[in-house]
């Protein structure tokens, strides 16, 4: 396997997001503050173990799962791949490279979710160290435009190298 820019993103952001629950293991009560209404307020909590355990499954799972999901693109004949300029992307060559292209920008997707799980995370732990946890206002939809706009970002670039044919991929 070689070692691309995506793979080396998706690894540090996979080791960040582990240290931050391995930090918060110490650090935070016994019982935490996991949900929140609109206002702020703390409506649901979980044991420590449980809390650090079902997000570091949410956060690895789920960059594991689009990982995989873009590597599986592969799998089904080139007519099933519906991207810009089809008829070109469907011949063998360049559907292989497609296919490479694709499961590359998933480690992207993957380290952006997990980047964005870790900063939810920081506001979650921040506000449990609080006397009375709290959300502060605001926070959370930032974090939420925050998500979009990456997700829009990624979706722009898959977009953009399927329009222009590939022209500007980076060998490597």
């Amino acid at each position: 396997m070689r070692l691309t820019l995506p793979r080396i993103a998706f690894l540090l952001t996979a080791l960040l997001f582990g240290l931050s629950l391995a930090h918060d293991a110490a650090t935070l009560p016994e019982t935490v503050a996991s949900h929140f209404d609109a206002a702020g307020r703390a409506d649901g909590f979980l044991p420590l173990r449980a809390h650090l355990i079902s997000f570091g499954g949410l956060g690895f799972g789920m960059s594991l799962f689009l990982i995989a999901t873009c590597y599986s693109i592969r799998l089904f004949p080139p007519s099933a791949l519906n991207v810009p300029r089809a008829d070109y992307w469907h011949q063998p060559g360049n559907h292989a490279r497609a296919c490479r292209f694709l499961f590359e920008h998933g480690f992207w997707i993957a380290a952006f979710n997990l980047l964005w799980l870790l900063l939810m995370h920081r506001e979650l732990a921040r506000a449990n160290r609080l006397p009375v946890p709290h959300l502060a206002p605001g926070s959370l939809a930032a974090l939420g435009w925050l998500y979009g706009a990456g997700l829009l970002a990624w979706i722009g670039t898959l977009a953009w190298f399927f329009w222009r044919g590939g022209k500007g991929e980076v060998k490597g």
